[in-house]
């Protein structure tokens, strides 16, 4: 009779143990790929690339490092999702509700934002270059140090919002409200500045100025006065 060692004892056999392992190996953010969309949805580090939410209640959801390039989210709610390093390229975000999100470090490449609620979120570093962002509400987010090169913010309100460090090259101001809104060191090459009334506006230096596209309609801050080029090409 063969002695049965403790080992021996407990193996699985090996259909078993190979379906053990397999299960072992489902990581969190695997499993939750498949969750429905919800609000407070897990989806961090999934690959949700050109899917339909438009209208969904996705607010409260993570979405770190998710990639949601090209997926059309118009009228989505969003609010205080987690977005940070998420891939929003090319994302329809048309009227979606995003007041008090974090999209830290997000990449938005030619992102549909118009008209999108993104009061006080959080956009610190966010790539949106050629992004539209036509009559966005953006009171008082953080778009300290955010990438916003040849997007489109007209008619955006930017009141309150801290935009020191940020990149407004070729960026369209034109009709915006930045009423307390902070460009202290924010670069302005070629930036529109049409009209727009800058003398409720905090930071805004001669060197800017001296970079930037305005007329004879933009108000200036006191002590100030028009780029030598105004008005541009």
């Amino acid at each position: 009779m063969k002695r049965r060692t403790a080992a021996s004892a407990f193996a699985l056999p090996p259909i078993c143990g190979l379906a053990l392992s397999s299960a072992l190996f489902i990581g969190p953010a695997q499993a939750g790929c498949s969750s429905t969309a919800s609000a407070g949805v897990d989806w961090s580090g999934c690959r949700k690339i050109a899917k339909y939410l438009q209208d969904k209640d996705l607010s409260g959801g993570n979405f770190e490092r998710t990639n949601l390039s090209r997926t059309n989210m118009k009228n989505a709610k969003l609010m205080k999702a987690r977005l940070k390093r998420a891939d929003i390229s090319k994302t329809i975000l048309r009227q979606a509700d995003l007041s008090g999100a974090d999209l830290e470090k997000a990449v938005g490449m030619r992102a549909y934002m118009d008209g999108a609620k993104l009061k006080s979120a959080n956009l610190t570093k966010i790539e949106l270059y050629r992004a539209q962002l036509k009559a966005a509400d953006l009171s008082n987010a953080n778009l300290v140090g955010a990438q916003l090169g040849r997007s489109n913010l007209t008619a955006a309100n930017l009141d309150g919002a801290d935009i020191k460090y940020a990149n407004l090259a070729r960026t369209d101001l034109r009709l915006a409200s930045v009423k307390g809104a902070d460009f202290t060191h924010a670069y302005f090459f070629r930036t529109r500045l049409e009209g727009l009334d800058l003398t409720v506006a905090k930071g805004i230096s001669q060197i800017q100025l001296e970079l930037a596209c305005g007329d004879a309609k933009t108000k200036l801050p006191s002590g100030l006065k028009p780029g030598k080029q105004w008005p541009c090409e």
